[in-house]
């Protein structure tokens, strides 16, 4: 009796032992795999869509380089001169005449940032010769010199010669794309007003203009 017990309960036990694995691989079966959490949420990077909704998974785009606000190309803007201050007060400090200080301010022209290009325009304003002014008067056609460098340039260029000024205004108005062209254009209808018979019209006619320029600096030499 007492062996049949122990047989008994024996079976009891690994019943219950059988059950209990039953009941936890039942569960492990229904809970699913677990969650996988998208690389950029575990890094917190998120980007805003056209919706203003943050998705997950997109890098937010760079914001604009002060380069591309002020239109320098950045390639550009990296070989530009950051000490230009300096720059400047060694050649004011060096023991050089004037001619040779307007020299080496060409020099470093098309190194300074658009705010140093002012301040060496102005400078040469003073120190160059209009023999020498065509170095400087070049820039003025370049479109793509800043509006404030520009600037500089065209009050420049309204003290030298009309034989320097002139065509340089004419090819800078004939550019549509230059910042200084209507300008440019309305300084030389002012010049050439009386060579200009009531039934013509130069409109964007730049040969006829040319024609009326060269009018103009024949009768009008330096």
């Amino acid at each position: 009796m007492r062996s049949f017990r122990i047989v008994l309960g024996a079976g009891v036990l690994v019943a219950a032992v059988l059950a209990l694995g039953i009941l936890l691989g039942w569960f492990g079966s229904h809970q699913g795999p677990p969650e996988v959490k998208p690389i950029a949420e575990i890094s917190g990077q998120t980007n805003v869509t056209s919706a203003g909704v943050d998705r997950p998974g997109v890098f937010k785009k760079r914001a604009p380089s002060r380069a591309a606000e002020t239109g320098t190309d950045a390639s550009t803007a990296t070989n530009l001169m950051a000490d230009w201050e300096d720059k400047m007060e060694e050649v004011f400090d060096a023991d050089i005449d004037t001619t040779e200080m307007a020299k080496r301010f060409l020099d470093l022209l098309p190194k300074f940032p658009p705010a140093g290009q002012k301040e060496v325009v102005e400078h040469l304003s003073n120190l160059l010769d209009d023999e020498d002014y065509p170095r400087l008067g070049q820039y003025l056609t370049n479109a793509s010199m800043s509006p404030l460098v520009l600037d500089a340039l065209m009050t420049d260029a309204m003290d030298r010669p009309d034989s320097m000024k002139l065509p340089l205004f004419l090819e800078v108005a004939r550019n549509a794309d230059h910042p200084k062209a209507s300008e440019a254009k309305e300084t030389l209808e002012m010049y050439l007003d009386e060579y200009v018979e009531p039934d013509e019209e130069l409109g964007d006619n730049w040969a006829l203009w040319e024609t009326k320029l060269q009018e103009y600096l024949k009768d009008n030499p330096d």
